[in-house]
């Protein structure tokens, strides 16, 4: 009679095994790679945030924050577009408001555009809260509770603000109005950096990041 005579195993801690690994020559390539993607992603971030799309609508809204400098444009597009009126939209100031004599933005803004010339009969001043969130979504609100109330027939109408801010703008606006309206945008350029390169620039690089991070929260997590 044979006896099999059993081993007994040995606890091991480690094992040898034969593995596929990258060569130098391959982390190059990976690094190529992976730099390339990543510089066509930074080039492409302020273009995707900083969208143009107009649909012609019958109002133009414009975001009374906006610079001195992004005006003259707005006055442009309202004229040449053939919207019925300008809606002047934003929050309290609250930095030298008794000094300028403007409450808000709104009314800062409908100012800076008489001062061009713009007819004020054209202008309508709507006043958001003073409110610490979501606050391009209290002027959208904002709008669409003067558009009832007034018994306006809209079917679409145009954001003016500034670069990065648009697409935020336009899809906050769109939440707010439903599928009854169609939104569009039109992005002022920001002069305060270059938009090409926006990265070589510390206001770009704040612009474009902050614009960023807060658009991927209003469109994932954001629910009115």
């Amino acid at each position: 009679m044979i006896r099999e005579t059993i081993k007994p195993r040995r606890l091991r801690l480690i094992d040898k095994r034969e593995r596929w690994g990258l060569t130098v020559c391959g982390w190059v390539a990976v690094v190529i790679v992976a730099s390339a993607a990543v510089l066509v992603l930074i080039s492409g971030v302020h273009g995707f945030l900083a969208i143009e799309c107009p649909v012609k609508g019958e109002l133009l809204v414009v975001e009374g924050w906006i610079p001195d400098y992004a005006i003259p444009r707005g006055i442009s597009e309202f004229e040449k577009k053939g919207y019925r009126r300008l809606v002047v939209v934003g929050g309290p100031i609250l930095l030298g408001s008794h000094l300028a004599g403007y409450r808000s933005y709104a009314e800062l803004g409908r100012a800076r555009l008489m001062a061009l010339g713009f007819s004020d009969e054209r202008v309508m001043v709507l006043e958001t809260r003073d409110i610490k969130k979501d606050r391009t979504y209290e002027s959208a609100v904002a709008v669409k509770h003067w558009i009832a109330l007034n018994g306006a027939k809209v079917k679409g109408l145009d954001i003016y603000t500034l670069g990065a801010h648009a697409r935020r703008s336009r899809l906050l606006f769109q939440k707010a109005f439903g599928k009854d309206v169609v939104i569009g945008v039109v992005a002022a350029d920001d002069q305060t950096y270059d938009p090409k390169s926006w990265w070589r620039y510390s206001n770009g690089v704040r612009t474009a990041l902050s614009e960023l991070i807060a658009y991927l929260y209003a469109a994932i997590f954001f629910h009115p």
